[in-house]
């Protein structure tokens, strides 16, 4: 905390913070009276599913920059694009590309994988990747999904760097060790973290299934059913539990 202090702002950046009387303020500077308030720097709210709606909400709430962690629909990037430029008044939105996912119980065939591709090999996981425009101009994060196995994520996380981008997580049958060894840069919802730290080999083997089955082990363990799910795996499923 620095009390009785002055910010000085030039354009869109801080040119200088320090206490009064010890930072020069440029002849016809407009000057804002904040006494009795605080002055924070903006909050960044690094997971996000964007929608329409979010962004005055965000700015209102003192949010200045977010992340989209799965920007497939082309409205988000032309709403990032105007959130940029000024058109819409919000805070600095950066965007992942498509989830790329493994099969979880949740990820089976069915689903639209033009938006989730489920990856299938580590040689489909470097096409996919490769696939995307490269560099930081559309797409500043790559996002990774679940299911998917060591060598499918290291293809990820090589071609991603080769092309500019860091890669966010959700893991799910990998822990986060196993994840940060293979490059990840960042993890979502903390997962992978509370099974990386189980010694015993067998209990790590019987939450890996958990994980498998679509069962969280990073935090309260919940049942999630979805309309496009199989219900006699999902019977099988709860079978498995009441055993355990």
């Amino acid at each position: 905390p620095l009390p009785d202090s002055v910010v000085v702002i030039e354009g869109n950046r801080i040119a200088s913070i320090g206490r009064r009387g010890r930072i020069k303020v440029p002849v016809g500077t407009e000057v804002i009276q904040a006494t009795g308030k605080f002055i924070l720097p903006g909050f960044s709210d690094i997971h996000v599913h964007w929608d329409a709606w979010m962004p005055e909400l965000f700015l209102a709430h003192g949010v200045t920059s977010a992340v989209d962690l799965d920007s497939f629909f082309p409205w988000i990037l032309e709403q990032r694009d105007a959130l940029l430029d000024g058109r819409i008044r919000g805070p600095r939105l950066f965007t992942t590309v498509r989830s790329l996912s493994g099969r979880l119980l949740w990820d089976g065939k069915g689903r639209n994988t033009n938006l989730r591709p489920e990856v299938e090999s580590a040689e489909m996981a470097r096409r996919l990747t490769r696939n995307i425009p490269p560099g930081r101009e559309q797409f500043q994060l790559t996002k990774t999904y679940t299911e998917l196995t060591p060598d499918q994520l290291q293809a990820i996380v090589e071609e991603s760097h080769q092309a500019g981008r860091k890669v966010m997580a959700h893991l799910g049958s990998l822990d986060a060790r196993q994840a940060t060894l293979l490059g990840i840069d960042g993890i979502a919802h903390g997962s992978g973290i509370a099974l990386a730290t189980i010694s015993d080999p067998d209990k790590a083997d019987e939450l890996r299934t958990f994980a498998r089955l679509g069962i969280s082990v990073d935090y309260p363990m919940f049942l999630m059913y979805h309309s496009y799910m199989d219900m006699s795996r999902a019977d099988d499923l709860v079978r498995f539990l009441v055993e355990r």
